[in-house]
């Protein structure tokens, strides 16, 4: 999903309320200002090593793919 408009209308802020509600699982990451996000992303050749890193890197907050909101 894309979601776009102006800047500090509340995109960020409704995209993680409304996850965080509909969500078992909730992860969140900044490749701006996160570190792991570079190394998440940085060596990824499918979908498949896209969640075994996800996984590695979130620990006990990555349940299944039905249930976790990737941001």
């Amino acid at each position: 999903m894309i979601l776009t408009g102006t800047r500090q209308i509340g995109k960020s802020f409704l995209i993680r309320h409304v996850g965080k509600k509909l969500f078992k699982n909730f992860i969140e990451i900044n490749l701006v200002e996160d570190s792991a996000g570079n190394r998440l992303v940085g060596k990824v050749k499918t979908t498949q090593d896209f969640y075994l890193t996800l996984a590695s890197l979130a620990g006990t907050s990555f349940g299944t793919r039905d249930d976790t909101l990737i941001f």
